[in-house]
C-alpha cells in the first residue's frame, strides 16, 4: 500500500514534494513506452490515491469511480477517456485489471511508488 498522510491544505511547502511525485509518475509512464500525457498522469494519480486509501486491495477500483474522483477534483476527463487510459496503462503493464471494469496498480509499480514515498493527491 502507498504511503498516505492526512488531508492538508495546499501550501507552497508541499509543491516540491508533489512535483517529485509527478516526475516519478511521468518516468514510470515513459518507461512503459507511453507518452506522459496529462490524462495518463491524472488517471495514475487517481489510482495512487485510491491505493493509498486502501480502496484497491483485492477488488480494484472501477473506471466510473475514477471518473467520479477526477470530476470531484475538477479534472475534465470524460468517462470514455478514463477507460481508454486505463486500457492503455493495462496493456503497458502499469495497471492490472482485477475484474469487470476494476483496476489497480500493478504490484511492481505500487512497490516502486511506495519505495519513492509516493503521496499523490488530486487537489
Amino acid at each position: 500500500m502507498l504511503a498516505s498522510t492526512s488531508p492538508q491544505l495546499d501550501t507552497g511547502a508541499q509543491k516540491p514534494h508533489r512535483e517529485a511525485d509527478k516526475h516519478l509518475l511521468r518516468t514510470l509512464i515513459q518507461n512503459a513506452g507511453l507518452r506522459s500525457s496529462m490524462s495518463r498522469l491524472k488517471v495514475m494519480a487517481a489510482l495512487c490515491d485510491a491505493s493509498a486509501r486502501g480502496r484497491t486491495q483485492g477488488v480494484g477500483v472501477s473506471g466510473s469511480e475514477l471518473h467520479q474522483q477526477l470530476s470531484r477534483a475538477g479534472e475534465p476527463l470524460c468517462l470514455a477517456s478514463v477507460r481508454d487510459v486505463l486500457r492503455r496503462l493495462q496493456q503497458n503493464g502499469l495497471v492490472q485489471r482485477t475484474g469487470r471494469d476494476q483496476y489497480c496498480l500493478a504490484p511492481d509499480v505500487e512497490d516502486t511508488l511506495m519505495g519513492g514515498h509516493m503521496d499523490v493527491t488530486l487537489a
